[in-house]
């Protein structure tokens, strides 16, 4: 388990090394609408192994703290592809609305907290990624979208509930790992948000991408996608075996070719910061 407290007066500014993050775990228990609901008794049922389909490459945030935007954009895309013909999303589309409803300049390319991404795909929505820059990379992060891509967006963005409330839900801490298998069983990809430590960054030259808990937790945060898991799978220096899958914004050099195992026991660890997931998105 990580040793050493993670304050939550996590700064404001980040830097924009390779190494950058991008995630403002911000609370605002006003947007946990859904914390206490759960999915329907169809998504009950138990499986050995499961992973959601994502058929586009792993992204590479480089130099842009946008994690939070590639993780909620990869979490619609993976919705998407279950009604074919689908096509990548824009990153950078989303980027550029949630920082400037979070009041951002465009040459600020600092983090966001997941509440802010949540409330740019409700308002804004998000455009096909060939209406708006591509690849990420700091001078296309500052772009300004045109009128096409913020047209295109207004058609796709986050669907509401038969109750009339935004289709998407903070997962509850407790019981996590039961409760993001459910979620997966369901089809649904979690946004997991996390406190950055020395054994994350280690997945930079661990190509079985395994997470190891080694050293003490940063202050910074990081956002990556759960797609599934596998509940023999099995991780070096792990009591049991279990572990979800993940797929991060980090190119494919990152752990085994951008997706690393995280072992179930550290759902109940201090890296585990925020759980969220899309329910449902609206054409």
């Amino acid at each position: 388990m990580p040793d050493g407290e993670a304050s939550d007066d996590w700064g404001a500014s980040l830097s924009t090394d390779a190494r950058s993050a991008g995630f403002n775990p911000f609370d605002d228990p006003r947007d946990w609408q859904f914390e206490e609901e759960l999915f329907p008794p169809r998504s009950r049922g138990q499986g050995e192994a499961i992973w959601l389909t994502h058929p586009w490459p792993v992204r590479n945030q480089n130099h842009v703290d946008c994690c939070v935007s590639c993780s909620l954009v990869t979490c619609m895309e993976i919705l998407d592809a279950m009604r074919p013909p689908a096509e990548p999303l824009s990153v950078l589309y989303h980027y550029f609305q949630a920082r400037r409803l979070a009041g951002m300049r465009p040459d600020n390319l600092g983090g966001l907290d997941l509440q802010t991404g949540f409330r740019a795909i409700q308002r804004f929505g998000v455009c096909r990624q060939s209406r708006h820059a591509a690849p990420i990379s700091p001078g296309n992060a500052r772009r300004t979208p045109n009128n096409q891509a913020h047209s295109d967006a207004a058609d796709h963005r986050l669907a509401r509930d038969r109750q009339g409330r935004w289709a998407y839900r903070h997962l509850p801490v407790g019981g996590l790992t039961k409760t993001i298998k459910r979620t997966l069983i369901a089809r649904r990809p979690v946004a997991f948000g996390f406190w950055l430590s020395p054994g994350y960054w280690q997945l930079e030259e661990d190509t079985n991408g395994v997470y190891r808990p080694l050293g003490q937790l940063e202050r910074r945060a990081h956002v990556a996608t759960i797609l599934g898991f596998h509940n023999k799978k099995r991780t070096p220096g792990a009591s049991g075996p279990g572990a979800f899958l993940l797929k991060d914004s980090r190119g494919r050099k990152f752990g085994k070719e951008g997706y690393w195992w995280l072992p179930y026991r550290l759902m109940r660890s201090r890296m585990v910061r925020q759980c969220w997931t899309i329910d449902a998105v609206g054409y």
